[in-house]
Order: C-alpha cells, then structure tokens, then sequence
C-alpha cells in the first residue's frame, strides 16, 4: 500500500520504510562494540593524556566524546559552533589509527560541496596540530567528498553505484552536518554500514 497509519501518524510507505530501518540500524550499530575496546582499558590513561592532556576534576567533554567514539562502531558528536566538534573527530581519527594493527582507510564526507569544502579546510588545519607522528597523520585524509559523490549517484533514478552488492571500502566513514542529510540518503548510508538488515 502507497501509505502507512502508525499510531495516528501518516507515511508515505517509503518514508516509513526508511525511517524503520533506520531506526533499526542505528539500534544494531550502537549495540556492537568498537574493536579497539580492550585496546583502550589497558593503555587509556596515557594515549588520551597524549591528546586531551592531563585528566583534570573537570569533566573534559572533547575527552569524553572519544573515549565512547573509539570504543563504540557508531557514534554521534554534537555541539555549537566553534565547540571543537572537527578537532575532537581528528583527534579520534587519530587514536584510532595508533591503535589500529594496519592502517584504516577512512572517508570523509558531508551533504554539500560547501560543507565539504569547510570540512576539509578544518580537517588541514586540526590534522596540523596533532601531537602524533607523521605515519599517523599522513593516514588522516583531508579529502572530503559529498555524500552523493561517494555513494555513486546515478540521477536521475534514486539509486547508487554503492549498495548491499557493492558496498563501500572504507573501514571508518565520518559524515559532517549529519543533521543536513535527509531520512532516505541516510539510511542507504548506513545500510551499507550495517549489512544485516
């Protein structure tokens, strides 16, 4: 049927569909956890004191935020501007390639060329400040592409190049202004994430 009547809510059954699954994705996705969680308790206090500083009395919510992300397969990191949220997610990128056995091959993307091209200036200039070597840096990219570009858009159908039969190749993929990306881009994103549903 072309609509859906949930508790007296209206959908297009499209609409409810993607909502559904990905509701159910992200569900699936939280419950796995990262694999670098055994990593993290035995050396955690010294790698993050490498990037946060010294742990203080105060709670330290950049600190925080990579702790959950880099023991977590899906996480989420909010803020106003100018709060740190690019400087946090280059300093995960970062902790996650030292405790990586090989290097991770990373995207970066966004909803739009222009908040593609912000990322990708932030990304430069955080990725420049790290206190890491630069083996772990040159494994950060600073190339940011579109959601659409990397999906492999097919217009004018609303179909992608990438799809559960041919999935993307990334290890870790970060999308900037999440809230931008509309209900259908990304649940075809994250079911290319979360390939059992």
């Amino acid at each position: 049927m072309p609509l859906v009547v949930e508790q007296d809510r209206l959908y297009l059954h499209r609409y409810w569909f993607y909502e559904n699954r990905m509701a159910m994705q992200i569900k699936a996705m939280a419950q796995l956890r990262g694999t670098h969680g055994q990593k993290i308790a035995a050396n955690h206090e010294a790698l993050f004191d490498k990037y946060f500083g010294t742990s203080t009395d105060e709670t330290d919510w950049q600190r925080e935020a990579a702790k959950m992300a880099v023991t977590q397969s899906f996480s989420i990191i909010t803020g106003g501007p100018g709060t740190g949220k690019t400087t946090t997610v280059v300093k995960i990128l970062a902790l996650l390639q030292e405790l990586a056995e090989q290097p991770l091959v990373i995207a970066l993307a966004a909803p739009t060329g222009k908040a593609a091209m912000r990322l990708q200036e932030s990304i430069g200039f955080s990725k420049a400040a790290l206190p890491c070597s630069e083996t772990i840096k040159t494994h950060i990219p600073e190339s940011v592409t579109t959601l659409h570009r990397l999906l492999g858009a097919k217009p004018p159908s609303p179909y992608f190049r990438h799809d559960a039969a041919a999935p993307l190749v990334y290890d870790l993929v970060v999308v900037d202004d999440a809230s931008m990306v509309d209900l259908a881009l990304m649940s075809k994103l994250l079911s290319l994430a979360w390939r059992g549903i």
